[in-house]
């Protein structure tokens, strides 16, 4: 209030100098997969690209931050609130009467849309404009797994893959993620960087095309599930599924789906990313074990300690957590780290703690070592030390 009574009182008197605020400048907004910001950032963005496309209507450039900023801002509103659609969707219109026939308004209309026939005529649309944007290739992996259309989700992964526009952090992920797994396991992975890089793996260098794959947002459509299922030839009981599929709320759908492949496939093990969020699977964690970048669902113990050991020492790729290459042509690659390397701290610490309670001093500092090198690049040392020290304390 001072503040705001100062500032009335220097616009009143003709004596005072008051500056204005520099102009936020705008700044390219990159998918949320790539580089998270600070909510606040996304919103005077909003505000930046706004003045950008009122200065520049024909720039789409602009405009297309500028939506991608909007969309971001709050994110979770984009799905809950529909005062908040119609601000998104008023931005979406605006663009079409200034740059209709530009890839960019092309593209946000299939992203602002659903998975239905008018959203891929426009994905397919935005294609025809400019086959060399990478932006398109999420969006026909996911048309041709709902459709069950494999040899096109295959040619496009390796188009993909061709673009060299996936950060190799991701890329070493889904490897390692795969790598967790047993032969002919099921993976239940749950977003956009636990699904896309595994599939373009699999299918652009064929890198454990053995795993099936299951995203569990896009498992929640009946059909799909079912045609997934034939495909790779996992065994499901079709009497339950049209029994309670349908009826049940997608929160316990996602347990049952783990659970009842499980209970059908006892010749195939079956895997939870640990990229898939604890609140979504709470009712699973006692028969969740870790075995790397996932964890295996079983209701029998498991001795997963030597199973860890394994997949670390003998089938993972650590070498990018000791020296990060491409920061130059990936600039959002160190940002991206922070989630993608977090991930490692789970199995690393895990076996800290197991070989300090052993007693096996050297095992315990090489994997201390690297969960420390985990955090300094996931940006979580002080959580990271807290650990090792409540450790050293207690054995």
């Amino acid at each position: 209030m001072i503040l705001r009574i100062l500032l009335c009182l220097c616009l009143l008197g003709s004596s005072c100098d008051v500056q204005a605020q520099p102009a936020i400048q705008p700044q390219e907004v990159y998918p949320i997969t790539e580089v998270v910001h600070e909510n606040d950032w996304y919103v005077q963005q909003v505000k930046a690209w706004k003045l950008k496309t009122e200065s520049e209507p024909k720039n789409a450039f602009a405009w297309y931050n500028r939506y991608k900023a909007l969309r971001y801002a709050d994110f979770p509103r984009i799905f809950q609130d529909s005062l908040y659609k119609k601000e998104v969707a008023a931005v979406v219109e605006e663009m079409g009467r200034h740059i209709p026939e530009t890839f960019e308004y092309c593209y946000v209309r299939n992203w602002n849309g659903h998975q239905d026939q008018e959203a891929w005529e426009w994905l397919n649309k935005a294609y025809t404009i400019d086959q060399n944007r990478p932006e398109v290739y999420s969006g026909f992996l996911t048309r041709f797994e709902l459709e069950g259309d494999w040899e096109k989700k295959t040619d496009f992964a390796r188009q993909w893959f061709a673009t060299k526009t996936i950060a190799p952090s991701l890329l070493y992920m889904a490897y390692n993620m795969l790598q967790s797994v047993d032969q002919n396991g099921i993976l239940f992975t749950h977003g956009d960087n636990d699904t896309y890089p595994l599939w373009v793996l699999q299918e652009a260098k064929q890198v454990r095309p053995d795993v099936t794959v299951i995203n569990l947002s896009l498992a929640n459509d009946r059909t799909y599930f079912l045609k997934l299922m034939k495909h790779r030839q996992i065994r499901v009981n079709q009497a339950e599924i049209e029994q309670v599929f349908d009826q049940l709320p997608w929160e316990e759908k996602r347990a049952w789906m783990v659970r009842h492949l499980e209970q059908m496939n006892q010749d195939r093990p079956v895997y939870v990313a640990l990229t898939v969020g604890n609140k979504h699977l709470e009712e699973l964690k006692d028969q969740l074990w870790c075995t790397g970048l996932a964890n295996r669902y079983t209701t029998d113990k498991m001795d997963n300690i030597a199973v860890l050991c394994r997949n670390i020492e003998q089938r993972m790729i650590l070498d990018h957590l000791r020296f990060q290459v491409y920061t130059e042509t990936f600039p959002y690659e160190n940002g991206l780290a922070q989630s993608t390397v977090a991930i490692y701290l789970t199995p690393f610490l895990t076996l800290v703690e197991h070989y300090t309670e052993a007693g096996m001093a050297t095992e315990a500092n090489r994997y201390r070592e690297l969960a420390q090198r985990a955090g300094q690049l996931a940006n979580r040392e002080s959580e990271v030390e807290t650990y090792l020290e409540k450790l050293q304390t207690e054995y």
